[in-house]
């Protein structure tokens, strides 16, 4: 799969090898989770993990190459308002949120033709191909 850079000046061939899924390794018990709901409908596809885009430090959760689907987990705590813990300033807060958005325009640029699915911690105990399909009008498999 080829995908542009980060500041789509060239496009990128996409190493699978590198950042291939291991189904029984996470990061967090979250996205242990998650990888569990998705195993059995994406278990044969091409599936990248902490998947780093071209030209920058930031990194997707999942990549579903096959179907060219994204699916990021964002815990409410780091993301969703200023957390002394996790951001130490204010200032670290606002680079969050820039890098947030900076990845959300390169996965939904049409040019890199990706669907994008955003998962909190709420989504997780609702975790179905409906709900899925309800709430990002996208079918996972």
């Amino acid at each position: 799969m080829r995908v542009w850079d980060i500041n789509f000046r060239r496009q990128v061939l996409i190493k699978s090898k590198k950042y291939q899924i291991d189904w029984n390794k996470s990061p967090s018990k979250e996205q242990q989770i998650l990888q569990d709901f998705l195993y059995p409908y994406w278990y044969n596809k091409i599936v990248l993990k902490e998947f780093r885009i071209p030209s920058s430090l930031l990194r997707l959760d999942l990549i579903c190459v096959t179907n060219r689907t994204v699916i990021e987990y964002s815990p409410i705590s780091h993301h969703g308002n200023f957390n002394q813990f996790f951001h130490k300033t204010r200032n670290n807060y606002g680079q969050s949120i820039r890098r947030d958005s900076q990845k959300y325009d390169w996965i939904t640029d049409s040019r890199n033709n990706l669907k994008f699915i955003e998962l909190n911690e709420e989504d997780l105990s609702f975790l179905s191909l409906n709900y899925i399909k309800e709430k990002f009008d996208i079918f996972i498999i």
